[in-house]
């Protein structure tokens, strides 16, 4: 498995951080339905023999894996990032038992947040990040460039974030391009992030032992494993990550929890909300190659 570095964003993941824990999340999917298939996976990062970053798999037939995890499994056709507000209800304890001891590796810790007033600093962290980015103009020309505003551009491309997936309507590109530069600022996204954290039951936080590759990818695979555990209990998330995607913000936000050493990756909220519609899916012989 080999990243793709001709999708990179090199103004919000310019070490390609979040590339190589999308990189995770696709391992993470490929070890469940491998497993659920009956097969055992043998997992090897950075192989000395390959010229390029890679990740091998070795699969073995094996009758005591077949239909592991096989919850999860259905699960992956089905999980989504919901962005939208949510309902405000509470997670029962024993459902958040059950996210926060996904983990799939010793180095990776995942922290909820559900008091109040943690979840009130964490979402000013959030507005700081969105300032910040949205002060940017390279990093709002690359989010114009990300987004699908209509129907045929998402088909044309089969990625990028379709407006629909967010809630908006589909329109024409220039004016798409031209709703965001007269109504969109970092003010007004604070302010929409805000709300939807407001009405969220709660936050997650991944953290890392180490801030390399490796500990990318494992981050990709926890956060994955979260996300299809969080979508058999009818829990939506979705990503709040400018405070991390800003390095002084990150590192204000590793003191303001006290992780010392420790790294944090990903920051994702979680509650209930009805489904949007689903972005779409490059066709599987676009991805894998023999």
């Amino acid at each position: 498995m080999f990243p793709d570095f001709s999708r990179r964003l090199p103004v919000v993941d310019p070490d390609n951080r979040e590339l190589y824990i999308s990189l995770g999340c696709a391992l993470e999917n490929l070890i469940i339905a491998a497993e659920n298939m009956g097969y055992s996976t043998d997992v090897q990062y950075f192989p000395q023999d390959e010229p390029e970053d890679c990740i091998r798999i070795n699969l073995k037939s094996s009758s005591s894996a077949l239909h592991i995890n096989q919850h999860l499994f259905k699960a992956i056709s089905t999980r989504q990032s919901t962005r939208s507000e949510y309902d405000s209800n509470p997670v029962p304890g024993a459902d958040l038992k059950q996210l926060e001891n996904v983990k799939t590796s010793r180095n990776i810790s995942i922290q909820l947040f559900t008091d109040n007033n943690k979840i009130k600093t964490l979402t000013e962290f959030v507005t700081e990040g969105n300032l910040k980015q949205y002060d940017d103009e390279k990093f709002l020309n690359e989010l114009i460039n990300w987004i699908r505003f209509n129907d045929a551009e998402a088909i044309k491309t089969m990625d990028g974030l379709p407006s629909r997936c967010s809630g908006n309507p589909s329109v024409p590109r220039w004016l798409g391009k031209l709703f965001l530069s007269l109504t969109v600022s970092g003010k007004s996204q604070a302010q929409i992030d805000q709300k939807r954290i407001k009405t969220s039951s709660g936050l997650a936080l991944f953290i890392s032992e180490k801030d390399d590759k490796q500990a990318w990818i494992e981050t990709g695979r926890a956060f994955e494993r979260f996300s299809l555990m969080a979508t058999t209990l009818n829990i939506k998330n979705a990503h709040h990550n400018q405070p991390i995607e800003v390095s002084d913000l990150r590192n204000h936000l590793t003191e303001h929890l006290s992780l010392g050493s420790m790294k944090p990756q990903l920051l994702i909220r979680f509650g209930y909300a009805k489904p949007l519609p689903y972005s779409l899916r490059r066709p599987v012989n676009e991805i894998v190659t023999s």
